[in-house]
């Protein structure tokens, strides 16, 4: 039975829980409703104000244009005559220019910027009236409507409608007329300040939809885990609830077998019930006062009530008695196991007619409400407790803690944040009282705008630079957190760490990142065994492995075989020993080049000393290697160079020794005898050996570069004589030069630089087999189809056509797409430099050329020029003038080599000249330093011993500013036009020079008008 009875009575539970169930949902519905709706009408709004803004700007460029009458516009496809415009008198106009101009009215030029935007913009606009000249301005239903509302007053209506399929919020404002409207507009009947139409704004919706879209699905989450909350409170509401109920039944059940012995209300009551006689004893207690055994052996009160409220209980009962006026107040009871109990006592009088005959008592217990008391009391103290904790914990808390009102003034600073913020000891902050948002330094922060969202419920989290009202900068994190009192804003707390030296420390970590990713070595940090656990950004690009790719490999991954294992075992020794190993690495990229790398190694220790991991420091220096043969080939010109300049010097000195004295000899034999013959043959080689001089200069890369028109034949065949020497007898030269070539405008130490150059490449290809070498040179006139195949040559234009081949070995396809290309070479190490073709590649470019090459692999080479004829309209120079080579000035003639001076003087004497000729310049220094007037002329040598030419005439100049100086070089680098001008020199002579034509140049000297 008792069973039983607790199932029926968990029904009623179960029907409460079901009904909370559905009222909490309920609720959570309409909760939830009402958020959807407010999202909704927020995404209206925005539409609304898009759309708004919209009209606004519409509006502006409408009264702009009303302002001025309208605008003119050229006349075309899109900005046609308005044909509802020809009242107007000047509608179409004409510019002086001839340009057609048409007016556009505000309305005209409304519906074509609308019809401009169609299927361009998001928003649709329409202007309407109700009294319309063009039909397609008419209204539709809608905005017929909204015109008729404008009539009475409306100043906006708006609504939702569908346009081509896509959902828009359509808005419409009326348009005023004004006194500018009435010249296109007053055949329409309204006046200024009517009504004159409207301009509908259509708004696309779907990206407010997607943004209601995003905030609803947020709504459904968090009232979805309130709702889920609320069922789990409902239901462990429910277990207690039942529980209670089952307890109760079982004291039902209880109290029911009671009642069917003790049928008195008194045996029933959970309350113990006693009546007591004036001698304080118990003439009667109910079944609960019968757990205390004294009282139903006819004890008195004090066997029910503790000790200490004896008295209590005398004094109550001695008033009943006496006053008869009933009284109530609590004591503990005796409890038959010693626990204390508490009950409320209420006492009154019972009477027999007048007389009070006994007084009756009922003690409820209230032991469980004391107990809660007691509880509530201790929850106090121990609240009290935590709160002076939690006060403790917030005074020492090493982060700053700032508390702020409603109004976010700051109410609280934690003494952390008056150290952060640099508040002097002992001082109160000056930022109390003050709004957060409206301190100096948090104004140009994010804060502001992080606070707003605290009003509705968010917390914020951000970091950012802050300079206190006390000076101090620092960095900091900041973290709040809004309170709500029954959904009302009342503050926030915020907690303020210093995150300087944090940020510092990150800043430097980003600052060392972006280093090593931006350096040019490539940066490799492995385990203590090896495996790749980061590469920077330059080892991607040498290895062109990624750093996924890489990550857990080893270093072995990019071993190109071209190193043996006792490499790599050395290399592992040294570093595992703890030392730095230093060495070049041969390595394999991805794509299977080799590259030399030079590369660091170091061991990464801990503290206790052992290997955490190693860094490799590496270098591509494939390129610095291969520029380091280069220049070392380049060094071996320079050498090569400077070595034929100091041949040339001394070759120069002996031929002026040699052309002088066979010049001596020609003078002293008779013309028509055959010895005269002889020498005249031995001047000519002279003069040929001149030449070759010349050339050597030329290769030295000494010479000027001079622009002028040559003819090529001759120096082709100047360089083909040069050339023969040096190629070996097993090739040989053929040559057919065309001598009516005509002129180009080049240097002639260009032409012959790209005849060696061509020539040595050819002999070289020919060096071990033999062969032919053949030139070529003649004119031709351009053809379309060769000059579409350079930018430097013209159809129709002259040019010489300049060929060399070659039958040796010939070149592949490969091979011809990179010749131009500087230091590139086939030749073997040692042999070439890989310039020869380049040079000559960029000198005919420079000569407006174009140089082409063809070739068949152990057949044929064929190098092809081309260079642009010039017109002839130079004359070539002549001999000097010769007024007469004869002279009695006085020469001081200074050279270094005596056979030089020895046969100057002896020419220049018997032309009349007085000659005092010196081999040492110090002692012709000397001499002049004497008698400075006792010379006509310094002609002196620029190479010798002690002192150059140029130091002799700097010292000689300081005595004798206008004495006139001819100075004779065989070879110089060191002079230049600047230098010789800056010096006074008059002439300068390049060895070697015959007694003849320095005799003609002394003369022309002496002659000369500024001398005097």
């Amino acid at each position: 039975m008792p069973s039983l009875k607790s199932k029926n009575n968990s029904v009623p539970v179960r029907r409460y829980a079901i009904a909370m169930v559905l009222s909490w949902t309920a609720l959570i519905g309409l909760l939830l409703a009402w958020d959807i709706w407010q999202i909704q009408q927020h995404a209206t709004m925005m539409a609304l104000e898009e759309a708004r803004n919209e009209f606004a700007r519409g509006e502006a460029l409408r009264s702009w244009v009303t302002d001025h009458g309208g605008v003119y516009v050229p006349i075309s496809e899109h900005a046609k005559p308005n044909p509802y415009l020809t009242n107007i008198k000047e509608r179409d106009i004409q510019t002086p220019s001839g340009m057609r101009l048409t007016l556009m009215n505000p309305a005209y030029m409304v519906r074509n910027f609308n019809e401009s935007l169609k299927g361009k913009e998001d928003i649709v606009g329409h202007l309407t009236s109700l009294t319309i000249t063009n039909p397609i301005n008419a209204p539709d239903k809608w905005e017929r409507n909204a015109l008729l509302k404008f009539r009475t007053g409306k100043k906006e209506v708006y609504e939702f409608t569908e346009v081509n399929g896509e959902k828009r919020l359509r808005l419409m404002r009326p348009v005023i007329a004004e006194q500018e409207c009435m010249g296109c507009h007053d055949h329409q009947g309204y006046g200024v300040g009517d009504v004159s139409g409207g301009v509908s704004v259509a708004v696309k919706m779907d990206r407010f939809e997607r943004m209601q879209w995003r905030s609803v699905k947020h709504e459904l989450m968090a009232f979805s885990f309130i709702w889920f909350l609320g069922l789990l409170a409902i239901g462990a509401g429910s277990r207690n609830a039942k529980k209670r109920i089952s307890e109760r039944d079982k004291a039902l059940v209880a109290f029911s077998e009671a009642e069917s012995k003790w049928r008195s209300f008194m045996e029933n009551t959970p309350d113990v019930v006693m009546i007591v006689n004036s001698d304080r004893e118990v003439l009667y207690t109910n079944l609960q006062g019968g757990k205390w055994e004294a009282l139903t052996r006819g004890g008195g009160i004090k066997d029910f009530v503790a000790p200490e409220y004896h008295d209590k209980c005398e004094k109550s009962i001695k008033n009943v008695f006496a006053t008869g006026k009933p009284s109530s107040y609590e004591v503990k009871a005796r409890n038959v196991d010693d626990s204390d109990l508490w009950y409320l006592i209420r006492m009154g009088a019972v009477k027999v007619g007048d007389k009070i005959v006994a007084a009756s008592i009922i003690a409820t217990d209230i032991t469980a409400s004391k107990r809660a008391e007691e509880n509530l009391r201790m929850s106090e103290s121990a609240y009290r407790a935590l709160f002076l904790t939690h006060k403790r914990m917030v005074e020492n808390s090493p982060a700053g803690i700032i508390l702020l009102d409603k109004d976010f003034r700051i109410t609280y600073e934690n003494p952390e944040i008056k150290r952060i913020v640099g508040v002097p000891d002992g001082e109160e902050s000056l930022a109390l009282g003050m709004k957060i948002t409206e301190l100096p330094s948090v104004k140009e922060t994010n804060l502001p705008r992080f606070m707003e969202g605290m009003l509705v419920g968010e917390k914020i989290f951000t970091e950012f630079p802050f300079k206190s009202i006390y000076g101090n900068e620092v960095f900091l994190s900041v973290s709040g957190v809004p309170m709500f009192d029954d959904e009302e804003f009342v503050g926030a707390v915020l907690m303020l760490t210093d995150i300087t030296e944090r940020r510092q420390v990150e800043n430097e970590r980003v600052r060392l990142v972006a280093a090593i990713n931006q350096t040019e070595e490539a940066i490799v940090i492995t385990g203590p065994d090896g495996a790749i656990e980061y590469v920077n950004k330059a080892f991607e690009k040498v290895t062109e492995y990624s750093a996924d790719e890489v990550l857990g490999q080893t270093s072995s991954l990019l071993k190109s075989g071209k190193q043996d294992e006792a490499f790599y075992k050395n290399l592992w020794d040294t570093i595992t020993s703890g030392k730095v190993w230093k060495g070049c690495f041969h390595n394999r990229n991805k794509s299977g080049e080799i590259y030399i790398e030079d590369a660091t190694i170091t061991p990464i220790l801990n503290s206790a000393g052992e290997i955490v991991n190693f860094v490799g420091v590496k270098r591509n220096i494939t390129q610095q290697l291969e520029f380091e043969q280069q220049v070392q080939q380049a060094q071996k010109l320079d050498a090569i160079g400077v070595l034929a300049g100091g041949i040339a010097h001394d070759f120069n000195n002996i031929l002026s020794a040699i052309i002088g004295y066979t010049e001596m000899a020609a003078y002293s034999i008779d013309a028509k005898s055959e010895a005269r013959e002889y020498i005249n043959d031995a001047l000519k080689a002279s003069e040929r050996a001149k030449e070759l001089v010349k050339q050597i200069l030329t290769f030295a890369r000494y010479s000027d570069e001079v622009l002028a028109p040559v003819e090529p034949h001759l120096l082709v065949k100047e360089s083909l004589k040069l050339l023969r020497a040096s190629i070996p007898s097993t090739i040989s030269i053929k040559s057919e030069i065309d001598t009516s070539s005509g002129y180009i405008l080049a240097d002639p130490v260009h032409i012959s630089q790209i005849m060696v150059n061509l020539c040595s490449n050819a002999e070289h290809a020919m060096r071990r087999r033999g062969g032919v070498l053949d030139v070529t040179l003649k004119p031709v006139v351009m053809d379309e189809q060769l000059a579409s195949t350079h930018d430097n040559l013209s159809v129709g234009r002259k040019y010489i056509q300049f060929t060399v081949s070659d039958t040796g070995y010939g070149m592949g396809k490969a091979t011809m797409e990179q010749v131009f290309e500087p230091f590139f070479t086939t030749k073997e190490k040692g042999e070439g430099t890989g310039l020869g073709l380049s040079v000559a590649y960029g000198l005919v470019k420079k000569m407006n050329g174009a140089i082409f090459v063809e070739s068949e692999p152990d057949i044929k080479t064929t190098f092809t020029i081309y260079l642009p004829t010039v017109a002839r309209d130079w004359k070539p120079l002549g001999p000097p003038q010769v007024f007469s080579v004869k002279g009695t000035e006085r020469i001081l003639f200074v050279d270094d080599e005596e056979t030089i001076t020895r046969i100057e003087k002896r020419a220049l004497s018997k032309l009349g000249y007085h000659v005092s000729p010196y081999t040492e310049p110090t002692k012709a220094l000397d001499e002049f330093i004497k008698d400075p007037s006792a010379f006509d002329l310094l002609v002196t040598d620029q190479t010798m011993p002690e002192m150059t030419g140029v130091e002799l005439i700097e010292k000689i100049i300081e005595i004798r500013p206008d004495l006139p100086i001819i100075l004779c070089s065989g070879f110089s680098q060191t002079l230049t036009p600047e230098k010789i001008k800056e010096l006074g020199i008059r002439e300068f002579v390049l060895k070697p020079v015959s007694p003849n034509e320095l005799a003609n140049i002394i003369r022309q000297v002496m002659d000369q008008p500024d001398h005097g």
